[in-house]
């Protein structure tokens, strides 16, 4: 796993998608790397969220500091 293919993840997580299906799927990446992805900017309290079923939809999603991240490398506009 590279740092773009990280960035690209936690992007497409910042402008939002519905579950860990489709994130992978945009993303190109495995549910294995996403989830690691993701579980790394937890650490980090970068994002917050829950899930709920079993295709991992996303709920109650808290991305304040991603955004702020992702604008201090120049990742978003």
């Amino acid at each position: 796993m590279n740092d773009k293919k990280a960035l690209d993840v936690l992007k497409i997580f910042y402008y939002g998608c519905k579950n860990m299906t489709e994130l992978t799927s945009r993303a190109k990446v495995t549910k294995i790397e996403a989830t690691q992805i993701l579980k790394n900017a937890r650490e980090c309290q970068l994002i917050a969220y829950s899930t709920k079923y079993y295709g991992e939809v996303f709920e109650e999603v808290r991305k304040d500091k991603l955004g702020a991240y992702l604008r201090k490398h120049n990742i978003i506009g």
